[in-house]
């Protein structure tokens, strides 16, 4: 069974009497039996450590590397101090999860810095608990409407499928337009080809075109900020820069027209890359008329849960079958690929699909043109990225 260690660090041993106005009076012992709890409907097998030692937990890391495929980490106080702690998480290369039982943002200034951060793939705190309602039973039932988004964000066969019940989740907190958009084809002066992104969105045509626009789009304060940054960002920045007249000739066009457009408000979610040439964000725009302070409010309430839920998305999606029109297969054309990636020459594939040798070359041929790519290489590995190799039919999935 797949497994995942739970590490908690110093004074965590403590909970449920150590300053219960702070971290309530749920005990480690308690937060163990919900996670497993949790953990056993995803199928899922759960470790616990814990300890009051900087060593232990820096051992725990490099063990897990053998026996887990994830780690989720309290480290308590050496969050703020352990470099160490740092330097294990990045030397295995597992994805760590870092999270709180306090909101440390609403703390004193010195539990404002984490070490963890910068090599964690997530980050995540209750805004509950700045109140000192520490882990209750109340927040994990309340967490209950969201476990459940999610696993039917993970169970979405499509990326229709998935993007509907998103915009509908999204809207519920205020924000009734997004534009998600990803690339595989980034360079340090390019994002690539338009027709190679995958985009998302429930903005109008007219915002669209406007948006997309090879001139204006590498010059969009949020799409400049997503692309230099990860984690989340308030519009609030975009107004900062216009009144300290930081604002390029194309970007306050952008303003300009976003102003038009009823697009005046919102925040940003620029997810952690995986390569190089990687990258993907989402725009969230609050409902026509809210000014940024209602928007940055609900982000002060809901913030974690919403970036909890657009980085499933953004995972979900990297994971399922896109095509543009300009770069959809044919049936013969993947099947075709799949040969190739499978090793196969013309001959081999034209006795396994019953074809001629010129019939599965015009084939790759297409497959080529379709891809916009010079070798069958390339097609395959393009037609791998999008999912567009080896699929399976949605309908027939259990």
């Amino acid at each position: 069974m797949t497994s995942v260690l739970v590490l908690n660090g110093p004074n965590l041993n403590l909970l449920g009497t150590r300053q219960p106005e702070v971290y309530g009076a749920t005990t480690l012992a308690d937060i163990e039996t919900m996670c497993r709890d949790h953990a056993a409907d995803l199928g899922l097998d759960v470790v616990f450590v814990q300890s009051n030692h900087e060593g232990a937990l820096i051992d725990a890391i490099h063990a897990a590397k053998e026996t887990h495929v994830g780690v989720i980490l309290n480290a308590g106080a050496y969050t703020h101090t352990s470099i160490a702690l740092m330097d294990a998480i990045a030397s295995v290369e597992l994805p760590v999860v870092e999270v709180h039982l306090s909101n440390i943002h609403a703390r004193e200034s010195f539990r404002h810095v984490s070490y963890i951060a910068p090599v964690a793939i997530l980050r995540l705190w209750s805004a509950r608990l700045s109140d000192g309602a520490g882990c209750t039973g109340k927040a994990a039932q309340a967490d209950v409407s969201l476990r459940d988004h999610l696993m039917a964000v993970i169970d979405s066969r499509s990326l229709e499928e998935l993007w509907n019940r998103h915009v509908s989740k999204m809207a519920e907190y205020g924000f009734d337009r997004l534009i998600y958009g990803y690339t595989r084809y980034r360079t340090e002066t390019s994002l690539g080809d338009p027709d190679d992104f995958v985009i998302l969105t429930n903005h109008d045509r007219k915002y669209m075109d406007f948006f997309l626009d090879r001139d204006l789009l590498m010059h969009a304060p949020m799409v400049r900020w997503a692309l230099e940054n990860d984690g989340a960002q308030s519009w609030r920045m975009i107004y900062e820069m216009e009144r300290e007249e930081q604002l390029s000739v194309q970007a306050r066009r952008i303003l300009e027209f976003n102003r038009d457009m009823g697009v005046t408000a919102g925040y940003s979610i620029s997810f952690k890359p995986v390569t190089a040439r990687t990258k993907g964000a989402i725009g969230l725009t609050g409902l026509a008329g809210v000014s940024q302070d209602e928007i940055d409010a609900v982000w002060a309430e809901h913030g974690d849960d919403i970036t909890l839920m657009n980085n499933v998305a953004h995972l979900k999606i990297m994971t399922l079958p896109f095509a543009t029109p300009t770069r959809a297969l044919t049936k013969r054309q993947r099947e075709a690929l799949e040969w190739v990636g499978d090793g196969k020459n013309s001959h081999d594939i034209a006795l396994l699909m019953g074809l001629t040798v010129p019939t599965v070359e015009k084939h790759l041929r297409l497959a080529r043109e379709a891809l916009s790519v010079e070798t069958t290489a390339q097609a395959v590995l393009k037609a791998a990225f999008a999912n567009q190799m080896f699929i399976l039919d949605a309908q027939k999935r259990t």
